[in-house]
């Protein structure tokens, strides 16, 4: 089964569908021939799967052998992985991963043992799947990565994957700092030990050395694969593009590298790469075609090269601005618009822009010119109606009000008479062209089949140039500009309050988006209002106190609401604005009159039509009312109290407590908590009411008073004396002498038995604590315990900001942390958290951020009168 990796809120998962084996290859035979030569048969259905054989069958068909550079032992997994999803459906693993267990990610049992393989060939399976176009695999691949690399320190994933160290000290530092401080800025938790940097580092290297293996690599590179140095740098530079301001000679000048940064920051990462690059004409174009300012940052020959800064234009207009020595040349604009990048006059020279002949000349070639011509020429009207006569295709970047101008739109169409597609929809209507917009359907499917052709050209063009997409790397979208806006709007008037005021003018800009949208995208607007849909804000706000439920016929049905809206947002070029409401006559006579603001061109033929039409409809509306109000009990289905069944999707009539206060809850009245966390069955008693339900509670213990809502409060059923602490502590103490009295009795008949003539009582034996940190690569230490101050400590030479926990023995079967926010004590230190299990504690350090270099630090861990952990302290020495 195929599918795609889609982006959700930050997240990278896989969703299964997507597109399968074409019927005409359904049962034919493919051939794929490996690196060393030897060939593979398998049938079409599997090999569909992967979306660029599939690409390539449509494109010459079964009878053609297709060769990848890829291994023979790499593709004959591939295959077997092919051949099992074709019959099996393919693991949806959750994100982020819940377990270092595949298992417990949603892995199926088969594709665990599938990946359950050595590094290196992990790493050309992943490969691999990224070169065939395999989603499910890429995803599987990296999942089983992320797994082997999780919670392992940074030195010990260099040994483990036999990086070579060749990181410097100080470079290692920069590299810390530098993304330390743009995680911050992002709002992100600093990786400090830079482990999570790490594990990037391991799977983008490893990937990228079975690249290297694969495909001979014609450029010599000063830094491979395997270099710690290399793999953190890109690591860090794939994760934010804005690291590569600070990276080494070496990394600005790795082409890979650099291509990605572009690709992520948009073209903006051109100012951070070498002089060498600068001077490489695809990449600056790649990096234009983005972001056009990007230009300023070409190597000086580039800006001075007419026929490269005439590509650079037809990429983006703005690249001009940066050419100084043709941003006043009219020749060169002329050229451009020739060659159709009228949009090269956004970067022109103020002079030339407001040049009325030039500018009118490139129009004839490319109408765009005229988006980017000076205000006061696009606001002059007559310079559009020349315009439009010289191009009809301006109407396009012309105003709205020029668009409802009646002369300008038919002199656009007396030259184009496709300009009408851009013309206001009520000039359309006018002209008797109402029904030739480009929204209609049949142009839309047009307008899908060609995007569709472009993303695939796209893709192909990508995977030439950058190679297969890996999913740890930045993703790539292709975005259709096929779509419905629907806005939802009110029928009111601006008598009322300030804040209904706002709410007015907010609707109004609303119901002009379709007139802005329409016709490149279909817009409509439904006016439910404050009476006519009576659903959204009146039943949160009212509830079942609503005046307006008490009126037969004040609300619309829920039956006829879902019409309103299944008519307006599943029907291609449904009216801009939609009023679903029962009138009276009188109101649907207003509603249907001209309003101020319109563009009154309506003839005497198609006003008595429009009356005719309101007419019909009215009688049809009142016919419909009548047969509804003889009929109540069966076509009643208004959302009014008691008509709603307690399985109702809309969940029944919130019933309004405000003001009502509770009559079982009286001053001096016995209580127990309830919904609240961490303090819930505490007991208490009421002191006082302060109002709006607010109670004052004592609570039992001498845990002090609390102000809470009497919806945390239920009266408690018995009567419940308050314990005092006193007499607790001294019958805790009483027990446990007694036990001590009784160990001490079976120790001494143990000795007469071994003839043991004095036993003393043994001393209760004191917990020992471990501490793990970035210092010590995470291995446990045990820390000294001072009896005099009751606190254990270890000693710790920072060199840097540092991250630790505190284990219960070695092996860090339960760890105290910081939890995932750090609560500073008034006294100082931090509150411990836990013990929880290891696996629990991941990014829950206690973090030292203003550590320095060379800095010693005793780091304490106090315990508290009982014994137990209480909270942690680190001291400077």
């Amino acid at each position: 089964m195929a599918g795609e990796i889609y982006e959700v809120q930050g997240l990278l998962t896989f969703g299964r569908g997507g597109p399968s084996c074409p019927s005409e290859l359904r049962g034919k035979s493919v051939r794929l021939e490996c690196l060393e030569g030897n060939e593979f048969e398998l049938p079409a259905e599997a090999a569909c799967l992967a979306g660029r054989v599939r690409n390539l069958l449509l494109e010459h068909g079964c009878d053609h052998t297709l060769k990848f550079e890829i291994k023979r032992s790499t593709l004959t997994k591939v295959c077997d992985y092919l051949k099992h999803h074709r019959d099996h459906s393919v693991s949806e693993i959750m994100t982020p991963l819940p377990s270092d267990d595949l298992r417990d990610c949603g892995a199926s049992r088969w594709d665990c043992s599938f990946v359950n393989i050595d590094n290196d060939a992990l790493f050309e399976l992943g490969f691999a799947a990224t070169t065939l176009g395999i989603p499910s695999l890429d995803f599987l691949v990296n999942a089983k990565i992320a797994c082997a690399t999780h919670n392992k320190s940074a030195d010990k994933l260099r040994k483990e994957y036999k990086m070579i160290n060749d990181l410097p000290a100080h470079e290692e530092a920069e590299l810390r700092r530098a993304y330390n401080t743009l995680q911050k800025n992002q709002g992100e938790e600093a990786d400090v030990d830079l482990s999570q940097l790490a594990a990037a580092s391991v799977a983008y290297s490893g990937i990228e050395a079975a690249k290297q293996q694969s495909i001979a690599n014609e450029e010599s590179e000063a830094l491979g694969p395997r270099s710690w140095r290399w793999g953190m740098w890109s690591a860090a530079v794939r994760k934010d593009w804005q690291v590569l301001a600070d990276a080494p000679a070496e990394i600005k000048a790795d082409r890979g590298v650099v291509e990605g940064a572009i690709l992520a920051s948009q073209g903006r990462a051109l100012k951070f790469v070498s002089p060498e690059l600068r001077q490489d004409p695809e990449l600056v174009l790649a990096a234009v075609a983005f972001f056009g300012e990007a230009f300023a940052d070409a190597a000086p020959e580039l800006r001075s090269s007419r026929d490269f800064v005439l590509r650079a234009v037809g990429r983006h207009g703005a690249a001009l601005k940066h050419a100084e020595a043709f941003r006043g040349d009219k020749n060169f604009l002329l050229d451009a618009a020739k060659a159709g990048y009228g949009s090269a006059l956004m970067g022109a020279s103020s002079t030339l822009q407001s040049d009325q002949a030039l500018v009118l000349e490139m129009v004839i070639h490319d109408a765009a010119a005229y988006k980017f011509a000076a205000e006061e020429l696009r606001a002059d009207k007559e310079f559009a109606m020349e315009a439009a006569k010289r191009n009809g295709a301006t109407l396009r970047f012309m105003s709205s009000n020029f668009q409802a101008d009646l002369d300008i739109v038919q002199a656009a169409m007396l030259r184009d008479p496709r300009a009408v597609n851009y013309a206001h929809p009520a000039r359309r209507q006018d002209l008797g062209h109402a029904t030739e917009a480009s929204i209609g359907e049949a142009q839309m499917a047009k307008e899908y089949e060609a995007q569709a052709q472009a993303a695939k050209k796209e893709a192909e063009v990508v995977a030439a140039d950058t190679g297969p997409r890996q999913v740890l790397g930045p993703t790539h979208y292709t975005t259709m500009k096929l779509m419905k806006f629907v806005g939802f709007s009110a029928g009111s008037t601006m008598m009322g309050n300030f804040g209904q005021g706002n709410y007015v003018a907010a609707n109004a800009v609303v119901d002009l988006l379709p007139y802005r949208n329409r016709p490149e995208l279909d817009s409509s607007v439904i006016m439910w209002g404050a009476v006519g849909g009576g659903v959204g804000m009146r039943w949160r706000a009212f509830g079942d106190e609503d005046v307006l439920l008490k009126e037969e016929d004040a609300l619309l049905t829920i039956e006829d609401a879902t019409k309103a809206v299944r008519y307006v947002c599943a029907r291609m070029s449904a009216p801009p604005l939609v009023m679903p409401s029962k009138f009276d006559e009188a109101t649907r006579q207003a509603i249907l009159a001209p309003y101020a603001g319109s563009i009154k061109l309506e003839l005497e033929e198609q006003g008595a039509k429009a009356a005719e039409t309101s007419l019909d409809f009215s009688e049809h509306s009142k016919a419909r009312d009548r047969e509804a109000l003889q009929n109540v009990s069966v076509v009643d289905r208004r959302p009014v109290p008691g008509n709603l069944p307690e399985t109702s999707p809309l969940g029944g009539w919130p019933l309004l407590t405000e003001g009502k206060p509770r009559a079982d809850l009286l001053v001096g009245g016995r209580i127990a908590l309830t919904g609240v966390r961490g303090k819930s069955g505490l007991t208490g008693t009421l002191e006082a009411s302060f109002g709006e339900g607010k109670w004052k509670v004592r609570l039992d213990n001498d845990m002090g008073s609390a102000v809470l809502h009497e919806t945390n409060l239920e009266v408690a059923k018995h009567s419940i004396a308050p314990v005092d602490q006193g007499s607790k502590d001294e019958r805790t103490a009483l027990r446990r002498a007694k036990i001590l009295e009784k160990r001490t009795q079976l120790l001494e008949k143990k000795a007469a038995r071994c003839n043991v003539v004095e036993v003393a009582p043994l001393a209760p034996r004191r917990r020992s604590y471990f501490i793990a940190g970035t210092w010590n690569g995470w291995q446990p230490e045990e820390m000294r315990w001072h009896e005099e101050e009751n606190f254990f400590d270890s000693l710790v030479d920072a060199s840097g900001p540092e991250a630790f926990q505190v284990f219960l023995d070695e092996q860090g079967a339960g760890v105290l942390h910081a939890g995932d926010v750090q609560q500073r004590c008034p006294q100082g230190g931090v509150m411990v958290q836990g013990p929880d299990a290891k696996w629990r504690c991941e990014g829950f350090d206690f973090k030292m951020s203003k550590a320095t270099a060379g800095s010693r630090y005793s780091v304490r861990l106090l315990l508290d009168g009982k014994g137990f952990a209480k909270k942690v302290q680190w001291v400077p020495q």
